[in-house]
């Protein structure tokens, strides 16, 4: 007789359980417990973890859930059944369940196997498409963005290579920004503080570099039509103050510097 999968709508939790006993379970206990939609359960194909071949072994536990319900329900059957690599449980799960990879814990093999799969890889320009349209409108909550920033915080990026920058120059050169992108930038800047050390470094690559002229060509003709952001404005008093007490600490230390070498600079 053979297997006929339910009909599942929604987002349902499933799990894997047992055809032989274990040192980490007898038969019929779950091996494996995860989140799914559609065929998810019957198509798993992990490098670890794949769906049973006797698809009787694939245990429906609620079906017809939200995503939020699904992944609660994943991390609390997880959490009561424990992990093996933890020394937890019977679970041969190696996250907490949930949205994301929280406690994930990898392997040096599977991270050689990873590596491996992926590496000259290359995705179609329909796959491209199918992602970017399955990622259009979709909004990350806080909750995400908090937890990102959190992992990014103190790492430091390696430096991009010349051939990494150059396809970047080239991807982006002739594509509109889209609506309102400016605005939101340079919004976001004006919040930015940066700290004394950051503005030191600014200020040390920028001394003493000269623009080319086919730099300045460049600018010229990429500003030529454009109206002035400030035109029309006028400056507050304060505003005048700081940019005069600025301009005289410029030229006092200009003379300072050339009094030294007997030099006259007229400002």
């Amino acid at each position: 007789m053979s297997y006929r999968r339910p009909d599942i709508s929604g987002f349902y939790v499933y799990q894997y359980v047992r055809t032989f006993a274990s040192e980490h379970g007898p038969v019929g206990s779950p091996y494996y417990v995860g989140k799914g939609h559609g065929k998810r359960a019957y198509k798993k194909n992990d490098v670890e973890i794949r769906s049973p071949k006797d698809k009787s072994r694939v245990v429906i536990l609620a079906k017809d859930l939200s995503e939020d319900e699904a992944f609660y329900m994943e991390k609390q059957l997880i959490k009561f059944h424990g992990r093996i690599d933890l020394g937890t449980g019977c679970l041969r799960n190696r996250t907490d369940g949930g949205e994301g990879s929280s406690g994930a814990i990898r392997t040096e093999a599977m991270r050689a196997r990873t590596s491996a799969v992926h590496k000259g890889m290359k995705h179609s320009d329909a796959a491209k498409a199918k992602m970017s349209l399955s990622r259009t409108g979709t909004k990350q909550s806080e909750e995400t963005k908090a937890r990102k920033s959190v992992a990014q915080t103190g790492k430091k990026l390696s430096p991009l290579s010349e051939e990494y920058k150059a396809k970047i120059s080239a991807f982006n050169k002739g594509r509109p920004k889209p609506v309102g992108m400016g605005a939101k930038v340079a919004a976001a800047n004006r919040l930015r503080k940066l700290s004394e050390e950051t503005r030191a470094k600014i200020s040390s690559s920028l001394t003493g570099k000269k623009r080319s002229d086919e730099s300045k060509a460049k600018q010229s003709a990429s500003n030529k039509g454009k109206v002035p952001a400030n035109k029309g404005k006028t400056h507050s008093e304060e505003a005048k103050e700081k940019m005069s007490a600025a301009q005289k600490l410029v030229w006092s230390k200009r003379h300072e510097s050339n009094a030294k070498t007997n030099v006259t600079v007229k400002p």
